[in-house]
């Protein structure tokens, strides 16, 4: 059965008197298959367009690449001759230019300079959709699946007491893919996100944290993107503050308060404080 048909038979269970705890065999089952398979063959399709793209990039440069130095010697060759023979004109008939074969050799040389540039335009093209402008869209896309994996096992955290200690790692995990703090954990790891941020925003070459965020901020090239990155780690920050509030309602107790922080949008809850239109909380 699919991940989405266990997701249904849990509803569907957890609707009818004393099937909680069939609905949360499902929930796991559906889970699991989740984790184990279906997020995983995503992230490998992903990946596997990446890599198609970057042969297919290769591809490209080096024609590129080879055009430019072909004409770099097919405009060479004909300039070196036409240079011998305009000496040989002026040794052989005594006159400084060759009316004739200094216009031939202006023209090769104007050739020779705009086929260059033409091809060195479309390099600087072909690495800017796929440097500049590609890469960090794989880099926000992998971060949005990553970010929303993470919240979910969030809330999984909240609905599923017995695998509390699993999906607590599993959460710092993703964070970890996002926002890479070595070493840390999630009792440290606001504390070392807001030190390895502040260290970066005063030295943008400062190498404290790795993941999605630090591969979009390294590739900046447009107009109003360091803006934005920047605002969505913030607004990262934020959400993994307020994360640890959750649990530490949980520790000490209060699982309805925590479910009601989590998943409220209400002001200051969770959800309103990084709402933007039509994001949701992922349960």
């Amino acid at each position: 059965m699919s991940s989405a048909g266990r997701g249904a038979r849990a509803l569907e269970n957890d609707g009818r008197a004393g099937g909680k705890a069939a609905a949360l065999g499902d929930y796991r089952r559906a889970t699991d298959l989740l984790q184990a398979r279906l997020l995983p063959g995503a992230r490998a399709l992903v990946a596997s367009n990446n890599r198609a793209f970057e042969d297919e990039y290769d591809s490209a440069r080096s024609a590129l690449s080879a055009q430019l130095a072909a004409a770099a010697v097919l405009g060479g060759l004909p300039l070196a001759a036409l240079g011998v023979l305009q000496w040989y004109l002026a040794r052989r008939f005594h006159r400084t230019l060759n009316p004739g074969v200094l216009a031939a050799t202006v023209c090769t040389l104007l050739a020779v300079v705009l086929g260059g540039q033409m091809l060195s335009a479309s390099a600087g093209h072909l690495r800017g959709a796929r440097r500049d402008a590609f890469d960090s869209v794989v880099a926000l896309s992998c971060a949005r699946a990553i970010a929303y994996d993470a919240n979910a096992d969030e809330s999984r955290y909240l609905l599923d007491p017995k695998r509390r200690d699993q999906y607590a790692r599993s959460f710092l995990a993703k964070s970890q893919q996002l926002y890479g703090l070595k070493g840390a954990t999630l009792a440290s790891y606001d504390g070392e996100l807001g030190r390895s941020w502040n260290a970066y925003r005063a030295d943008h070459d400062d190498l404290r944290f790795t993941g999605e965020f630090r591969r979009e901020l390294d590739n900046i090239t447009f107009t109003g993107e360091r803006a934005a990155a920047e605002k969505t780690v913030e607004t990262y920050a934020a959400y993994q503050r307020d994360d640890r509030k959750i649990r530490a309602l949980v520790a000490h107790g209060k699982e309805r308060a925590a479910v009601a922080f989590c998943i409220s949008w209400e002001p200051g809850m969770s959800n309103a404080r990084r709402a933007r239109p039509a994001d949701h909380h992922q349960p």
